[in-house]
């Protein structure tokens, strides 16, 4: 396992050249590259998570009394065994991944999948709006999820634009592999995806990232 990846457990402080590196989550890439190219489009991303709460367009559900449970009463541990079972292959946890080369980016995967000669990425997302529907309808080409799409060729895929994708691109890249198991779950329905990892978007996304780490991040967290 430690051919494809480094995998340390350690504070999020981490001395190194006399600087200190506190990691950036992959999963804010998105909102970095938007502040660095001074665009006007906001991230959801790039605004203070709120723990325990639902989505806003879920509160008049909380306000009836229903329950996250009752309206998802499943967790990503659960799926990560349907997984296993359906296509015969061992999930591996692990803990927070710390990027090598480059210590100021990690990722906490949900897990890895060992696939012949290599361990390859596995990303779980639950959509809260999509607890108790369908993921994608087949059969009318459309998705329920807006990061979900319909190529030209009717095949569904990963929308390149949405910060999923970069957040996915990203984590391959710390972690050192080149495809990710992409599993979208709902009650109803579970869609598949592999995605390759995208050397041209990392060259891209990878100085933009540590510029504004080194440029603005850095400076906040010393003074």
């Amino acid at each position: 396992m430690d051919r494809y990846f480094e995998k340390l457990l350690v504070p999020r402080a981490q001395k190194k050249h006399e600087n200190i590196y506190l990691p950036v989550v992959t999963k804010h890439a998105a909102a970095i590259c938007i502040y660095v190219n001074e665009e006007n489009t906001l991230s959801k991303t790039d605004t203070p998570m709120i723990w325990n709460r639902p989505p806003e367009s879920q509160l008049a559900n909380y306000r009836k009394g229903c329950t996250l449970e009752s309206l998802f009463p499943s967790d990503k541990s659960n799926i990560k065994g349907m997984i296993n079972n359906l296509f015969q292959t061992e999930i591996y946890a692990t803990g927070i991944v710390i990027c090598f080369k480059q210590p100021f980016l990690d990722y906490s995967p949900d897990g890895f999948i060992f696939d012949e000669e290599e361990f390859q990425l596995l990303d779980i997302k639950c959509p809260f709006s999509s607890a108790n529907s369908i993921i994608v309808d087949y059969d009318n080409e459309a998705s329920m999820v807006n990061y979900l799409i319909f190529n030209e060729s009717n095949e569904v895929e990963l929308k390149k634009m949405h910060k999923y994708y970069t957040q996915i691109e990203m984590s391959m890249y710390v972690v050192n592999v080149k495809l990710c198991h992409f599993f979208v779950y709902s009650m109803n329905q579970y869609a598949y995806l592999n995605i390759e990892r995208n050397e041209e978007f990392l060259i891209l996304v990878i100085p933009k990232i540590e510029q504004f780490y080194f440029e603005n991040y850095i400076n906040l967290i010393m003074w």
